[in-house]
């Protein structure tokens, strides 16, 4: 773990120690699927950047790319009346974004396909409403980092009399991330809660390339419309 990282739980961990007399912890498992838009794709090191007519040597076909993404998270949180303040760590794999270029200075189409995992480390506070109530709604958000890797393909397509030609690369990035949310949660028996909710987040600046003799470079903007459920279960009446 980064120190970056280590410093950042840290400091999250001790704001959930803070007057945890008062408060109920809780733990929480959270799975869900969104529908991930990869915004603002740019690209360098592709083609020459020459004009052939009406078109750019190298430019991208497409600047938005939409994938669905399955998440994983656990959270560790601490109840203190209507409010919900805690800590989550949310895995996503993996996020898939493919870019076209024509290279007419190659006579070949150019592709880089690219996959990229996330982990978002948050720290969040929801408030509730209708309390006593079985049903119960709830707004809330979060702020933190985000990390990517990504592992992307270099492709260029076969010509006459040239074969195709396929280089790999990864890249790894962080950037700062945030979120914000509604839904709906239902007391269960005993100590469990279940919710249903809606997310919708930004893990930053996501980055693809270079590889191995080719300087192809792509950045772009991620953001993410999710749909979750989760469970959550007191731990202060743990059996």
């Amino acid at each position: 773990m980064s120190r970056r990282a280590s410093a950042f739980w840290l400091a999250a961990l001790l704001l959930l120690a803070i007057d945890q007399a008062a408060a109920e912890p809780w733990a929480s498992v959270r799975v869900g699927v969104g529908v991930d838009v990869v915004r603002n794709i740019s690209a360098a090191g592709i083609g020459t950047g020459e004009r052939f007519g009406a078109d750019t040597d190298g430019a991208i076909a497409d600047t938005t790319v939409n994938d669905e993404t399955p998440s994983v998270a656990l959270g560790l949180h601490l109840r203190r009346g209507a409010w919900l303040l805690g800590v989550e760590a949310n895995w996503r794999y993996r996020m898939d974004w493919d870019v076209r270029a024509n290279t007419f200075s190659l006579g070949a189409v150019t592709n880089v396909y690219s996959n990229t995992e996330t982990l978002a480390t948050f720290a969040q506070a929801r408030r509730e409403f209708g309390a006593g109530a079985r049903w119960r709604w709830f707004v809330g958000g979060g702020v933190g980092l985000a990390r990517h890797s990504t592992q992307a393909e270099h492709i260029e397509r076969a010509r006459l009399g040239i074969p195709e030609r396929r280089v790999r690369g990864d890249r790894r990035n962080r950037a700062a991330a945030w979120h914000l949310g509604a839904g709906a949660t239902r007391a269960l028996r005993g100590d469990w809660l279940w919710t249903l909710e809606y997310r919708f987040s930004h893990f930053g600046d996501v980055r693809s390339g270079p590889f191995p003799e080719r300087a192809a470079r792509l950045d772009a903007d991620y953001t993410s419309h999710e749909l979750a459920v989760s469970w959550q279960r007191r731990l202060n009446r743990w059996p």
